[in-house]
C-alpha cells in the first residue's frame, strides 16, 4: 500500500473516517451479557474495545496538530496509530485462527500478553515487539512497514527530526530561520496523512471484521471454559 494507491487521502478524508470510529466507540461492556463461563471472550472483547479507544484518541491528537501547525507532534500521533492498528490485526487474526482451527490452545496466553504486555517489571508479562506486529500486518497491506519506518524518521532525532523540521537556510542572504519548515508541513500533509489514512481504513475493517469473530469464538470457549 502506497502513497499513489490512496489517492483520496487528506485531512478530509481522515477526518470523516476518524468520525466513523467515533460512532462505534463502546463506553461500556456487561460482562454477564456475554453469557459464557469462559474469561476468554471477555478477554478479547475488552482488547478490541480499548485499543480502538486509544486509535481514536491518537487520532485527534494528530488532527489537532496537524491543523494547529505542529506537524512533527502530529506525526509522533500517527505513527503510534500504526502501531495500535497493528495489534488490533494480531487480535483478529488470533480470534479468526482460533475459530478456524477450532482451538483455543495458546489464546490465554497471547491475550494476557497483548493486554499487560510490558518492557518493564511492573508486570510479570513481556511485550511483543511492535516491529514483528506490524511486519505481520505489512504482509497483508503492503507499504505499512515502509510508512511506518519514513514516521519514524521524523519521530527520532534524526534528521527529518530536527534540522529538516526546524531549521530553513536562506542561501542568498545567508540566513538560518528556526522553527518548523514547510518540509515538515509537506511531510505532515503527503506522507503522515496518507499513512494515518490507512491506518484507519485497515483499523475500521478489522474492527467490524472482530464482532462478528467473536459470536464464534464464545461458541467455541463454551466447549473449552477457561
Amino acid at each position: 500500500m502506497t502513497d499513489d494507491k490512496l489517492p483520496q487521502a487528506s485531512i478530509e478524508f481522515a477526518k470523516t473516517l476518524a468520525q466513523q470510529i467515533v460512532l462505534s466507540l463502546p463506553e461500556k461492556l456487561n460482562i454477564a451479557s456475554l453469557g459464557v463461563p469462559s474469561k476468554l471472550p471477555f478477554k478479547a472483547v475488552s482488547l478490541r474495545a480499548i485499543l480502538i479507544h486509544r486509535i481514536n484518541d491518537l487520532t485527534s491528537g494528530a488532527l489537532y496538530a496537524l491543523s494547529n501547525g505542529s506537524p512533527v507532534c502530529a506525526v509522533l500521533a500517527m505513527r503510534a496509530v500504526i502501531e495500535v492498528t497493528s495489534v488490533l490485526h494480531v487480535l483478529r487474526r488470533l480470534i479468526e485462527d482460533a475459530v478456524r482451527l477450532e482451538t483455543v490452545d495458546g489464546v490465554d496466553e497471547r491475550l494476557m500478553r497483548m493486554s499487560f504486555g510490558t518492557r518493564t517489571d511492573i508486570t510479570n508479562m513481556h511485550a511483543t515487539n511492535v516491529l514483528t506486529q506490524i511486519d505481520l500486518l505489512d504482509k497483508k497491506y503492503k507499504g505499512l512497514r515502509e510508512w511506518y519506518d519514513r514516521l519514524s524518521e521524523v519521530a527520532h532525532p534524526n534528521y527529518q527530526g530536527l534540522l529538516a523540521a526546524y531549521e530553513t537556510i536562506d542561501y542568498s542572504t545567508y540566513t538560518v530561520t528556526f522553527g518548523i519548515t514547510e518540509q515538515a508541513r509537506e511531510f505532515g500533509l503527503h506522507v503522515a496523512v496518507p499513512a494515518l489514512c490507512a491506518s484507519l481504513l485497515i483499523t475500521i475493517d478489522d474492527y467490524n471484521a472482530l464482532e462478528t469473530s467473536f459470536r464464534k469464538f464464545a461458541d467455541l470457549c463454551h466447549k473449552h471454559v477457561i
